[in-house]
């Protein structure tokens, strides 16, 4: 009996030894990176961007944020130095009857004549067409395409919601999830810009101010 007991003893032992020395000192989480197609549209460049969803479990390894990438409406220089009086002209999906046309250097200012609906301005860009933008010079965007973003370990949050600071204040990503999470902060194309790395990964966030915030 006591030789059956200790040959028992030993071999639970040697399990334990065996399972200690099969498992890793510590555990990581993998991820796929950021699809081929992905990276082709998005690395290395800026967007206006609208969050739409984002992971946050407290650990910045599984940190995700979903943005639709957004781009400003344009319209040919044909469509925008011909308008006229009775023409109409749709902007951010909403049709606007021309009751005047005022052309000054660079853009073209359309009143609908109706109280209840915004000036709108059309500038002239380099690449030759107008961009349509509201009476508080913020742009009517159009959404583009959504785009699960994986976050660069040392990408950085700048804010600038204070209009009055001469420069943003740096901080890592984790200080805007948090502020996520408080429903402290809302990003929307009139205020948020985001960078991608040459990887694809989300590696800058710009939250600036504007009056739409």
């Amino acid at each position: 009996m006591k030789n059956s007991w200790k040959k028992r003893a030993a071999a639970l032992l040697l399990c334990a030894a065996l399972t200690a020395l099969a498992l890793p000192s510590f555990a990581q989480t993998v991820r796929p990176g950021p699809s081929g197609l992905v990276r082709q549209m998005v690395a290395g460049r800026t967007f206006p961007a609208r969050l739409v969803g984002y992971t946050w479990s407290g650990d910045a390894a599984d940190m995700s944020l979903t943005f639709t990438l957004c781009e400003a409406e344009t319209f040919s220089a044909e469509q925008i130095d011909t308008l006229q009086n009775g023409d109409t002209v749709t902007v951010g999906g909403f049709p606007y009857e021309v009751y005047t046309v005022s052309t000054e250097e660079g853009q073209v200012v359309v009143n609908s004549g109706l109280e209840y609906t915004d000036t709108l301005v059309f500038r002239l860009q380099d690449s030759g067409v107008y961009t349509a933008f509201t009476e508080t010079d913020v742009p009517y965007w159009r959404d583009s395409v959504a785009v699960e973003c994986l976050v660069s370990p040392d990408a950085v949050f700048l804010d600038w919601g204070d209009p009055d600071a001469e420069l943003p204040l740096t901080s890592p990503m984790e200080a805007l999830m948090d502020r996520l999470m408080d429903d402290a902060i809302l990003l929307t194309p009139d205020n948020t810009e985001i960078t991608f790395d040459e990887e694809g990964r989300l590696s800058v966030l710009l939250y600036r101010y504007s009056p739409m915030n």
